[in-house]
């Protein structure tokens, strides 16, 4: 009885040190995950929507955490120049909306995030004739 009770507790001690982060909404497999600036390219040049991205939060939504901006590192974008008219949010970022349900803690800035959704492009807020990308995010994984 008391190698049971061992065998117990070394099972799942080793159960809870397995740290495999907080997920909310839509499962993801982070074996398909590719770099956020990478998913981005495949984007703009062969207009894949759907993708399963990681990257570093830059900002997060401070009152609720339902969306934030991904870093980027521009000068791998490729396509960048064929999408002139096409805004990335601030300088060196790209804007994650999180559905209903998602969200991810306000201090997350310079956090890893891992999601899984779609790539759009809607109107932008500050200039009508110009247009925005984005990530809409069914899920995410991160470690807090």
């Amino acid at each position: 009885m008391k190698r049971m009770a061992i065998l117990s507790l070394s099972i799942l001690g080793m159960w809870a040190c397995q740290d495999a982060g907080i997920e909310k909404g839509t499962p993801l497999n982070e074996q398909e995950a590719v770099r956020i600036d990478a998913a981005l390219n495949d984007f703009l040049e062969n207009e894949k929507k759907e993708a399963v991205v990681f990257g570093r939060t830059q900002e997060v939504c401070q009152s609720e955490g339902c969306w934030f901006n991904y870093e980027l590192e521009t000068s791998s974008i490729k396509a960048l120049e064929a999408f002139e008219n096409r805004k990335l949010g601030p300088l060196g970022s790209l804007y994650v909306e999180l559905e209903e349900g998602v969200t991810i803690p306000t201090d997350m800035s310079k956090g890893d995030v891992y999601c899984t959704g779609k790539f759009g492009v809607k109107p932008s807020e500050e200039d009508s004739s110009q247009c925005q990308v984005y990530f809409k995010a069914s899920g995410v994984r991160y470690k807090p």
